[in-house]
């Protein structure tokens, strides 16, 4: 069995998001404090993958039940 799951997390490094790497840190950090998020930081303070949480997966559905 693989330890890899479609939900074990998203790779982000290099980041193909068109953002500065502090903001990225910095909107990473803020959804980690909102326990939406965890985050694996490289070295040099940048997200390497985000996992969603139970609560993020919980925030996305109710948005989308919201837009349905």
């Amino acid at each position: 069995m693989s330890s890899h799951s479609p939900f074990a997390g998203c790779g982000i490094h290099p980041h193909p998001f068109a953002i500065p790497a502090e903001d990225l840190a910095a909107a990473c950090t803020y959804l980690v404090g909102e326990d939406l998020i965890t985050v694996d930081w490289t070295a040099g303070n940048t997200p390497a993958m985000v996992t969603l949480t139970h609560q993020g997966i919980r925030c996305m559905e109710a948005e989308e039940e919201e837009r349905s």
